[in-house]
């Protein structure tokens, strides 16, 4: 089968869960002898820390300038493939060549959500544009699904199909004579924050307000850079010494992070997926997350998993029976493995494929 790869996204970000995606479909595809694999690639994808991890044949890549790329990302592809051929794209284009079946990835819905004015409309009709002209829909998740479908009920539903992300596999529970990370805090003393602090819809202002009346350390992995303004806030919010930053965070350093940490608190209003959700559950951490949008559905079965209009004393009280209840924390995180498990790169690749094989049966 002749496929046509589109790795704009690794020219259109220096990292992102958009990123990660591609780079674990990609790592399996090319190893696979089925596929006739070619790549459009610009000038500065190496800039993006998930493409320097790649080692695709340079024969198979046709190299573009990244000069003018903030008009051209918006412009559709027409490949010179006289052959059929499978064409999906890392970002919303689509190959306009009549021999070409289109495949578009959706991750969410966020500008449609929480992003106004003209950002939103560009970023909207080119996203819709490739929902509708691709042969075939892939959803990240039932929400997500869900979201298209409401904004574009015209959209035929038998197109779009449901293809979970995956976890990567080095997330474990460790042993303590494993650790090796020098910490302010002791382990189980502290709560895990992952991902954008300045995105409303991230809600990390109940984080502070968890921590502040928990009186809970707080260890936030990657995110916006930390000012003096937002270090003067948090100091003023939780206390000097009682929370760390950290950015540019290995997965292996991640691992530990969540291992040694007492919850990741999650409680975000609105995620496509939440791969650190499945991420903490794998090394035995409970996730406070809440009832909104792909969580529920990702998350599982658990007790921790709170109504998007509960209180700040209903959340703490929730989790302070958790750290004094033995019982309640063996069964959560004993839950939390065994969700963990229905999530893996292997089984997204293998579904993204069987996706392309049906296509290129039509």
């Amino acid at each position: 089968m002749q496929v046509l790869l589109d790795n704009i996204i690794y020219s259109l970000q220096k990292s992102g869960g958009a990123s990660v995606v591609w780079t674990e479909h990609l790592k399996r595809l090319v190893s696979n002898d089925n596929y006739d694999l070619r790549f459009i690639e610009y000038s500065n994808a190496d800039e993006n820390i998930f493409r320097r991890s790649l080692n695709l044949p340079d024969i198979l890549i046709e190299r573009r300038s990244s000069i003018g790329l903030k008009l051209f990302r918006y412009i559709d592809v027409k490949s010179q493939i006289e052959e059929n051929h499978l064409f999906h794209s890392s970002h919303y284009r689509i190959d306009k060549n009549p021999s070409a079946k289109n495949v578009t990835t959706v991750h969410d819905f966020v500008y449609e959500k929480y992003v106004s004015g003209f950002r939103q409309k560009v970023h909207s009709i080119q996203k819709w544009h490739a929902i509708r002209k691709a042969d075939a829909v892939i959803c990240i998740s039932e929400s997500t699904k869900r979201d298209l479908l409401t904004y574009l009920p015209d959209v035929n539903e038998n197109k779009v199909y449901v293809v979970h992300n995956g976890v990567n596999s080095l997330f474990r529970k460790m042993k303590t004579a494993e650790y090796k990370l020098k910490l302010p805090f002791e382990t189980n003393e502290y709560a895990i924050y992952v991902g954008s602090r300045h995105v409303p819809y991230k809600n990390f202002a109940t984080v502070i307000k968890i921590c502040k009346q928990l009186k809970t350390p707080l260890v936030m992995v990657g995110g916006e850079y930390m000012g003096d303004k937002e270090t003067a806030f948090l100091t003023d919010q939780l206390g000097s010494g009682h929370f760390i930053c950290l950015r540019g965070t290995s997965n292996e350093d991640l691992n530990e992070l969540y291992n040694r940490a007492c919850i990741l608190l999650y409680p975000s209003l609105y995620e496509g997926f939440g791969i650190p959700v499945i991420e903490a559950q794998r090394c035995g951490c409970p996730v406070l997350c809440m009832e909104s949008s792909s969580i529920p559905e990702i998350v599982g079965d658990s007790e921790l998993c709170m109504p998007i209009d509960s209180s700040i004393e209903g959340i703490c009280s929730r989790i302070e029976e958790l750290i004094r209840n033995t019982s309640f924390l063996e069964k959560e995180t004993a839950k939390g493995l065994e969700n963990s498990k229905r999530f893996s790169w292997d089984k997204t690749y293998k579904q993204t494929t069987d996706v392309y094989r049906l296509l290129m049966c039509k």
